[in-house]
């Protein structure tokens, strides 16, 4: 692991199960380079929910011609299995990568990771902003957040 660099993810789901992903944002950065940046629809494999659609707008025509999660998690393994992750709500995004893996047939890599979500319950008191929410604090502290739900939008934030 490299210390050194850091990826910050965020995921979208179809449904409520937790166990498919449709889309993942991914926000890498190692010292001394320029921020790599990357949005990927993804093919769940899965129904979706009109809750989740009403969430973050993705419909099931809108990943028909995306790559399911085996075929691209080669492209992806490198930002999950080396360095530091970061998540808003770690436990979420990390446990439905790690379902839909299982789901896949694919081995689950050791994650190594920091929850922005603890990060902020332990650093900021409730009462500064009313709660911990991405959008909240992001809102709070002054940090653009553009399109919430989005998955690039959510993991730059």
């Amino acid at each position: 692991m490299r210390l050194e660099c850091y990826t910050a993810i965020d995921v979208e789901t179809p449904n409520g199960y937790g166990r498919s992903i449709c889309s993942i944002g991914i926000v890498h950065a190692e010292r001394g380079q320029l921020p790599f940046y990357a949005h990927y629809l993804v093919d769940p494999d899965d129904e979706f929910d009109l809750r989740n659609i009403l969430i973050h707008g993705i419909r099931p025509e809108d990943v028909g011609n995306a790559p399911t999660l085996p075929r691209l998690w080669e492209q992806l393994l490198p930002y999950f299995s080396d360095g530091v992750l970061l998540a808003h709500n770690a436990r979420f995004d990390l446990g439905v990568i790690g379902r839909a893996l299982e789901r896949c047939n694919l081995a689950v890599p050791d994650m190594r990771y920091v929850c922005t979500l603890a990060k902020s319950r332990r650093h900021i008191p409730r009462t500064a902003f009313g709660n911990h929410r991405l959008a909240t604090l992001c809102g709070g502290l002054d940090i653009p957040l553009i399109n919430h739900h989005n998955a690039l939008d959510d993991a730059k934030a």
